[in-house]
């Protein structure tokens, strides 16, 4: 009972920690005039403009779809902050606001009373910046963590040379991690994340400053979790499920968090499988209870010193973006699949399949599975959960289908993972031949992706 006890208290301290560090620094950064930021938001509006709602990149016969209209929304989020009033700015994230005109604001979901969008326009950045009279709009529900290295970065760069330090800091990252799994995993399992990472074009997310977050948290999470040697990672998982509540807007919460548990079920994959099982279980608890509590205490603080009903208003919203639109779970699947492609969402699903086959000839041949395609059933549980949240988060994983359908970085990786291990456990002769042509189907299959319309 002293040891339960002992537990919940440390996580209460480390939550507390975590959320003082994270509310310091994002009412630090609200203390930078707007007009510092002024500058260079003039000389962003062009390429803002340009880019319109949606940046589309064709790369041979597959179109990808960038997010720029979040871009605009963020920085408009980020000039609307009112120094003057930092802790009220911090927690409501204005945008359309210029201080001193605007006199009206609608608070967060009063758009459906009040009739007005519940985003500003892409067009409304230039005027905001121009210091033209709009209606300003909350935006509470998130924390909007993206202002702690947003606000600055725009006292020094514009839009398009943010996005430059972004593809810098991105490919270090990805480098980085890349050398550390090759040296604490093997090359093997470098290949089956370059292939996730390749199909899910996450070597281009630095091309929009929302889809960055994500995938800059699973880099940097990783490196953290490659650079360290504990048996738990309890109060980890705990504390980047915080921190995707603060960071993340709701693009790929899926992959941020088993991404790094994949990394953990193969650093450990010589440990009980039972035992692996009962550390997944709790690695997804404890990141969920970080995750939740989180976004919850934002709307609690709101509420508590504003009165504003958020707890109110963002359990409609979550309402509304699981099922308002009736989507059927068939057609959120179909939209995810057909943006990361056909011939990977074949492949991958063959070797589903495969790895199924496989183990039910195990189990019925030597009347045990051995560990390793146990393993694998575990993989292949993890590889599934993006479509379970497809599933359960149907209207937003539809309407976001460009973007949501990065979950499957976790799908695909898994898969690549378990043909590993068959390859490995069954394959006596010729190994390198093997393998080789193995990393050759890979290759196949991403040229398909990328020709097949």
């Amino acid at each position: 009972m002293m040891k339960s006890m002992k537990k919940i208290f440390q996580y209460i301290v480390i939550f507390f920690g975590i959320l003082c560090i994270c509310m310091i620094c994002l009412y630090t950064t609200c203390l930078i005039p707007s007009s510092k930021l002024k500058n260079n938001m003039m000389e962003s509006l062009n390429e803002v403009k340009n880019n319109g709602s949606k940046k589309i990149v064709n790369i041979f016969n597959k179109k990808i779809i960038f997010d720029t209209y979040a871009d605009a929304m963020m920085m408009n989020t980020a000039y609307s902050i009112d120094s003057k009033h930092p802790f009220y700015s911090m927690l409501f994230a204005r945008s359309n606001y210029v201080d001193g005109v605007t006199d009206k604001t609608f608070p967060d979901e009063a758009y459906k009373q009040n009739k007005i969008a519940i985003f500003p326009h892409t067009n409304d950045l230039e005027k905001v910046v121009m210091g033209e009279k709009l209606d300003a709009i909350e935006y509470a529900r998130y924390w909007h963590g993206y202002l702690v290295y947003l606000r600055p970065l725009l006292t020094v760069f514009n839009y398009m040379e943010i996005k430059i330090v972004s593809f810098i800091i991105h490919y270090i990252l990805i480098a980085v991690l890349l050398y550390q799994i090759k040296k604490k995993l093997g090359m093997k399992y470098l290949i089956a994340v370059v292939f996730g990472v390749i199909v899910t074009e996450g070597y281009l997310v630095y091309l929009c400053l929302e889809e960055t977050i994500g995938f800059s948290l699973i880099l940097v999470e990783s490196i953290i979790l490659l650079s360290t040697n504990n048996k738990k990672y309890n109060n980890y998982f705990f504390i980047i499920g915080m921190i995707t509540a603060f960071f993340d807007l709701f693009t790929i919460p899926v992959a941020i968090f088993a991404f790094p548990l994949i990394l953990c079920m193969l650093l450990y994959k010589e440990k009980d499988i039972k035992l692996l099982i009962k550390d997944c279980f709790r690695y997804c608890l404890l990141f969920s209870i970080g995750y939740v509590a989180m976004w919850t205490t934002k709307w609690i603080i709101v509420d508590a010193v504003y009165e504003r009903e958020l707890i109110k208003n963002a359990i409609c919203q979550a309402l509304y973006r699981i099922d308002s639109l009736n989507v059927k779970f068939w057609q959120v699947q179909s939209l995810n699949i057909t943006f990361i492609g056909l011939p990977v969402a074949i492949y991958t699903g063959a070797i589903y399949v495969v790895n199924i086959i496989v183990t039910i000839y195990e189990k019925i041949k030597f009347k045990k599975v051995d560990p390793i395609f146990c393993l694998n059933l575990l993989l292949g549980i993890i590889g599934v959960t993006p479509m379970l949240w497809y599933t359960f988060i149907r209207e937003h994983s539809a309407g976001h289908a460009y973007f949501t359908y990065r979950n499957l970085l976790v799908t695909c990786i898994c898969s690549q993972i378990m043909m590993i291990h068959i390859l490995d456990k069954k394959i006596k002769k010729n190994r390198k031949e093997i393998f080789t042509i193995y990393v050759l189907i890979n290759a196949i299959v991403i040229i398909l992706n990328y020709t097949i319309k």
